[in-house]
């Protein structure tokens, strides 16, 4: 029979199944500082009768497994645990009927209140707890938590008929603590709180679950591993399960039996939305006119010069000893692109200045007559005198350049927006101002 992948990475570190699961189950639950001081206040508040309790924390810090756990505590009583967000009061109190085993088809809030009226007397009658508790209460709008406040007032003289525990993410708080929502505030008997793990409860954190996966072994993580899963999970339980999760599929692939800090890292990275965002943006920028160039050219796309950037600024000459074309002398010296819009085509020489300082002549470059750029043909019959005082033979600035520095040289032309003609694939390109 073959194993399935997740049997063999759990067979590979000695382990039962996933310590690091983002299921809400009891078994996993790490009973932090905080943890502990917000279950044993819940419990109290019930047990003292309380009408409404307040759970606050952010998202994956266990509230709902903490909740789980509450409610597995009073398993003798009659418990709803509501998480899904309701549209309008109606539907609310149709699906808390329906938690409680008292399913009912009523549309009339008068008669739905009736029912559930009903059902609080009957378990007041025998001596039965009622406990709602309504997870992601921050979804809720000001009409339905209106509807909860009312149900506070199933009550007798003596005690509550309904014990009501609201748990949602900080955003909760900032709703209870509106001028709004005043007479609700009243109403909450307690208020606890779930706070990230500090780094001494993330090492126990972490072993706390690898012992109920069944992991004997040593050390499942290194130190520098350990000090990594706090500080990227930020002491977020469901962020630090996911991050070594991650690392042990690595370490899987690998052969590896212990988690480092290598594996954490990359993990890490591989979960980082901005990286992924910015790999892909970078990965998929247009290649700037450049699109005769093969995947394989040696010109990387960072060095590619992109439409949408600002004039760049050349200098004086060129590598190879000769002024870039397309420029115009600015002070200082140097040299910037000009473009007035007009199309691209040949530039005097005399436009080519050279800059402050720099004692180099420029090169008089004109077309060559017998260049196919201009066809020979018309130049057939002109006497070579004639053809001299109108050009001038050019000046191959690459005679003598073999290999890399030649394919540098053509690169640096083909950037400097000189226009390159071929005249076959083993000759060598002139240059045509």
């Amino acid at each position: 029979m073959v194993q399935s992948v997740d049997d063999q990475i759990f067979r590979h570190f000695g382990l039962r199944e996933n310590p690091f699961g983002v299921t809400p189950d009891p078994r996993f639950l790490f009973m932090s500082r905080t943890h502990r001081e917000a279950l044993a206040s819940l419990v109290n508040g019930i047990q003292c009768g309380f009408g409404f309790q307040v759970l606050v924390a952010q998202p994956g810090m266990g509230k709902t497994t903490l909740l789980f756990d509450l409610l597995e505590r009073f398993h003798g009583s009659r418990t709803a645990f509501l998480f899904q967000q309701q549209h309008d009061s109606r539907e609310f109190l149709q699906s808390l009927l329906l938690e409680l085993k008292c399913e009912s088809s009523e549309t009339s809030h008068a008669k739905l209140y009736s029912q559930l009226n009903h059902l609080l007397s009957e378990a007041a009658t025998t001596r039965e707890r009622v406990i709602v508790v309504v997870d992601e209460a921050q979804n809720l709008d000001d009409a339905l938590l209106e509807t909860l406040r009312q149900l506070s007032n199933f009550e007798t003289t003596r005690s509550k008929l309904l014990q009501i525990v609201l748990a949602g993410q900080p955003q909760l708080a900032k709703r209870l603590g509106r001028p709004e929502q005043e007479q609700l505030r009243q109403r909450v008997s307690t208020i606890a709180r779930l706070s990230p793990l500090r780094w001494d409860e993330t090492r126990t954190y972490l072993n706390h679950r690898l012992n109920i996966a069944g992991y004997r072994g040593t050390e499942f993580f290194t130190a520098a591993a350990l000090q990594l899963i706090w500080s990227e999970g930020r002491g977020i339980p469901r962020n630090m399960n996911t991050l070594c999760f991650n690392a042990m599929l690595l370490q899987f692939a690998q052969g590896a039996r212990r988690v480092d800090e290598a594996a954490i890292k990359e993990a890490a990275q591989d979960l980082d939305l901005d990286f992924v965002l910015a790999d892909v943006a970078g990965s998929s920028q247009p290649s700037d006119g450049l699109e005769n160039f093969s995947a394989t050219s040696e010109t990387s796309l960072e060095a590619r010069p992109s439409r949408l950037q600002p004039p760049v600024v050349l200098p004086t000459a060129g590598k190879y000893g000769r002024p870039q074309a397309g420029t115009q002398p600015i002070p200082g010296g140097d040299l910037k692109l000009v473009s007035n819009g007009a199309k691209p085509g040949p530039i005097p020489a005399a436009a080519i200045q050279p800059s402050a300082g720099d004692s180099r002549q420029p090169s008089t470059i004109q077309p060559n007559p017998g260049s196919s750029a201009f066809g020979r043909s018309q130049y057939r019959d002109v006497p070579s005198d004639e053809r001299k005082r109108h050009h001038q033979e050019p000046v191959d600035l690459r005679r003598g350049l073999t290999g890399v520095d030649r394919r540098e040289y053509v690169r640096e032309q083909r950037h400097g927006g000189l226009q390159l003609e071929a005249r076959g694939e083993c000759e060598a390109e002139e240059v045509i101002l």
